[in-house]
């Protein structure tokens, strides 16, 4: 399984600079968010663990784990260029993120950026048992599970997605499922679930032909986005929200406050 973790809060994040290269280091709050990761995550033996270069990732990943950590370049975080360390309140229109051919002041282009990653993310595909993703869908993610990276993973791959639904292309999902080389899969999410997940259908003859073919598959378990309805999840959701709202009344803030940039 492939566990994907990303770096705890910085103080360029706090004061929301463009933070790419630059070696910045964990503030408190970060080093509490990868301890709470490392909680989180706690009596799972990590057969092999990768890391950024830079401080900040290998810092988390030194704080979750123990074993040895392998240093791999490809998957260091974007160069930002010249925009390094500027507040995105001031540079938001300098440039465009979303450019497939963005090079302006000295920023990575896109195709590099995924060039590198979709190489070590190819290389953790030929070689893994079960991948399990959980991660946002962005430009770069989407269908990031597809017919390129499905032909390069081991017969009888184990696939698990509880992020979003985008990541994987379901047509190819379902090809590779028909020929054997997916063993099993399990999906809390599906990329056209808004019209079916969390609805009542009972009474509507409105189907999606390949929801319907994964939810027939013998291999295949759907939980319609609520896996994380348990006991423990509640209970956990109850207590952090309850001790948000103390926390706010009596010191003004809180630990899960989101702030606007």
């Amino acid at each position: 399984m492939i566990y994907v973790v990303r770096h705890g809060q910085t103080d360029w994040n706090l004061e929301g600079r463009f933070q790419g290269r630059i070696d910045i280091p964990l503030n408190e709050k970060g080093k509490s968010q990868a301890k709470k990761t490392k909680e989180k995550l706690e009596g799972i033996k990590f057969d092999k663990v990768f890391s950024s270069p830079l401080k900040r990732a290998l810092e988390t990943a030194k704080i979750i784990t123990d074993e040895p950590i392998d240093i791999d370049d490809r998957i260091i975080e974007r160069c930002n260029g010249q925009l390094e360390g500027k507040l995105k309140t001031e540079c938001e229109n300098m440039v465009d993120f979303t450019d497939e051919n963005e090079v302006k002041l000295g920023i990575e282009s896109l195709p590099d950026f995924r060039g590198r990653i979709t190489s070590f993310f190819d290389e953790l595909c030929e070689k893994s048992d079960i991948i399990s993703l959980h991660c946002p869908l962005t430009p770069e993610t989407e269908h990031i599970i597809n017919k390129k990276s499905l032909d390069k993973m081991k017969e009888g791959v184990i696939i698990i997605n509880c992020s979003r639904g985008g990541l994987i292309n379901t047509y190819d999902l379902i090809a590779e499922l028909s020929t054997g080389k997916i063993g099993g899969v399990g999906l809390d999410v599906y990329e056209h679930e808004e019209d079916y997940f969390l609805m009542d259908m009972s009474g509507s003859y409105k189907r999606d032909k390949n929801l319907s073919l994964l939810i027939s598959m013998p291999n295949v378990i759907i939980t319609a986005h609520q896996a994380f309805f348990t006991s423990e999840a509640l209970n956990k959701i109850a207590s952090d929200t309850c001790q948000n709202i103390k926390d706010i009344f009596e010191t003004g803030t809180c630990q899960n406050e989101l702030k606007g940039e």
